[in-house]
């Protein structure tokens, strides 16, 4: 079976051509960038990401404001398409983020503010990031298990950083004590 690939290029300085299409939403620097190198060294298949309009509607659903590069990830990709990476780790979609987020949420004092974007083997733990309700603040990323707020841990101040602790397979960030 072979693997759908992106075909991603420049089409200007601050545009992307995903399989000869310009998307100028997405920005190939920072996140983007780093989690495509890092996904492609492991054959990641990765659903196509989000349009800008269905991201607003989403911030509008869920009366959130996502950070910008919490929005370049779901530009450049809604998620992992059924796979996990080499660490047993997937990205969720938007879709699987909101029904996550509800799953996980409820019994955690930060119940309103958490989103839910990835996991570790099929939910062992999630990545959440605190969402803000002000355009441009960036929410610091916690890593949540079982469920309880006495399980909570936060690995860093913003999704970026995570993305770093991520591509450099920094277990303080991936599976913190």
């Amino acid at each position: 079976m072979t693997r759908k690939r992106w075909d991603f290029s420049r089409a200007s300085s601050s545009a992307v051509m995903i399989n000869g299409l310009e998307n100028p939403a997405i920005r190939m620097e920072g996140v983007v960038t780093k989690l495509e190198e890092f996904w492609s060294k492991q054959n990641i298949k990765l659903r196509p990401g989000l349009n800008p309009t269905a991201l607003e509607k989403s911030e509008s659903q869920l009366k959130v404001y996502f950070p910008e590069d919490l929005k370049d990830y779901f530009l450049f990709a809604d998620g992992f398409d059924g796979e996990m990476d080499n660490e047993g780790i997937s990205f969720f979609s938007m879709q699987e983020s909101a029904e996550e987020s509800k799953v996980w949420s409820p019994n955690l004092t930060r119940t309103a503010s958490l989103f839910a974007f990835a996991d570790f083997l099929i939910s062992s733990h999630v990545y959440m990031i605190e969402l803000q309700d002000a355009a441009n603040e960036s929410g610091a990323v916690y890593v949540v298990y079982d469920n309880k707020p006495e399980w909570i841990r936060k690995v860093t101040n913003n999704f970026s950083d995570f993305v770093d602790g991520y591509v450099a397979n920094d277990y303080s960030v991936l599976f913190p004590k």
